[in-house]
Formats: C-alpha cells, sequence, structure tokens
C-alpha cells in the first residue's frame, strides 16, 4: 500500500504531545531544546498513519532512523518507543508545574537546591539537588552519558542518595559492590558546584564520571 498522509487531527494530536521536542535527542542526551523536525512513521511504514505509530523527530535523526544499515546497528523500533514514553514523561513533570511571574528564585541561605549541568563534546551530567526537611540533609539525584554521539546511544551512570550537608560540602561514599569504594565530593559555590570523584573508573559504564564543573540551571 502506498503512503497515507495523516490527518490534520492525527498531525496536530502528534505535535502537542511532543510539544515538537525528539524523542531521541531526549533520550540519548536529555536535550529537550525545541526542534525542527518532522512526524515519522516509527514502524517505517507510510501507509501506517495512525497516531501511535507516530512520533516527532528533528530532521537529523529523522534521515537517521529511515536510514537502512547493513552492518552498523540503527535505532530499533522498541528503542524509539521507549524514548518517546521518557519524553512524554518528561514533558507531562514539566507541564504540570506552577507559572512563575518572576525570573529569579528565592531560597534561603546556603540552600543548594536546584538542577546542576554540564556539558562536554561527547558527554554530559546533570545533578537535581533537594534540601531536606531539617536542613542537614540533601538528596542528590543524577544521571552521566558518555559517549552521546555514538548512533547506538551513550554509557549511562546514575545517583540517587541522601548526604549530611556541612557548610558547602557534602560527600558520598558507596562500598557495597567493590572493595575499593566509590567515593564522590561536591563543594557548592554562588554559580553551581564543583563534583570530584575517586575510584570511580568502572563504577558506572564505560567512561562515564560525574566529575567536573557544573553550572545551576534555574
Amino acid at each position: 500500500m502506498g503512503r497515507i498522509p495523516p490527518s490534520a487531527e492525527t498531525l496536530q494530536q502528534v505535535l502537542v504531545a511532543s510539544r515538537r521536542r525528539c524523542a531521541i535527542c531526549f533520550g540519548l542526551s536529555r536535550d529537550l531544546g525545541l526542534k525542527q523536525g518532522q512526524v515519522a512513521h516509527i514502524d517505517r511504514d507510510a501507509s501506517n498513519s495512525e497516531a501511535d505509530n507516530l512520533l516527532f523527530m528533528c530532521l537529523m535523526h529523522h534521515d537517521e532512523y529511515d536510514t537502512r544499515r547493513s552492518q552498523s546497528k540503527g535505532f530499533t523500533e522498541s528503542e524509539i518507543r521507549y524514548y518517546q514514553t521518557e519524553l512524554g514523561k518528561a514533558l507531562q513533570s514539566l507541564l504540570i508545574q506552577p507559572i512563575h511571574t518572576i525570573t529569579a528564585t528565592v531560597r534561603m541561605p546556603g540552600d543548594p537546591s536546584g538542577r546542576y549541568a554540564r556539558r562536554a563534546a561527547v558527554e554530559s551530567a546533570e545533578l537535581e539537588i533537594t534540601l531536606l526537611p531539617g536542613g542537614r540533609h540533601i538528596r542528590v539525584i543524577g544521571l552521566a552519558l558518555w559517549g552521546t554521539h555514538r548512533r547506538h546511544g551513550p554509557n549511562i551512570g546514575e545517583l540517587d542518595f541522601e548526604s549530611v550537608l556541612e557548610g558547602i560540602r557534602t560527600s558520598y561514599v558507596d562500598s557495597t559492590i567493590r572493595e575499593r569504594p566509590y567515593r564522590l565530593e561536591l563543594e557548592f559555590h554562588e554559580l553551581g558546584l564543583r563534583a570530584t570523584e575517586s575510584e570511580w573508573l568502572g563504577y558506572f559504564g564505560m567512561n562515564v564520571s560525574f566529575s567536573g564543573d557544573y553550572r545551576r540551571c534555574d
């Protein structure tokens, strides 16, 4: 059967659901930036234009997804659907947040709560810091990627822990899975934080590290 274009209603449904964010960009590097792109057929069948078979992709990833490869492994349908689900959850979480009429965020002195990020050519990392009730402990949730340029996806590292905040510093030690414990130290400053690791090699996916200077994003 030949190509059957989606109806105007279906096209609108797909574009609104994605807010013109590319599922692959988000799946590989947590990129929520607005993209120029096209609506793609997940099963690569242009005659199947039902809403559950369509998603928005940036131009680069759409071209890559539609390219048939004989050697290297391209994106799979199940992988794309997984990224689509992740993106939908992230957008849903953002859209329920209250709208603030001022640009400044007011925090108590010494409260490091917020999102911190660093970017490099082939890697990225984000840390979400939350000051817990009582003001002495924080929760740290982190995601680090290495190989964000690779077609088959990056190596991934994740963190989720609570620690004591001592002035502008906190630390985390994990000795449960290796003889030599992994250690992470965070030092906060006015514009962001510095992360320093020891015994990190092999703790996460290959080459993945949280070390570096982060800028506060909110």
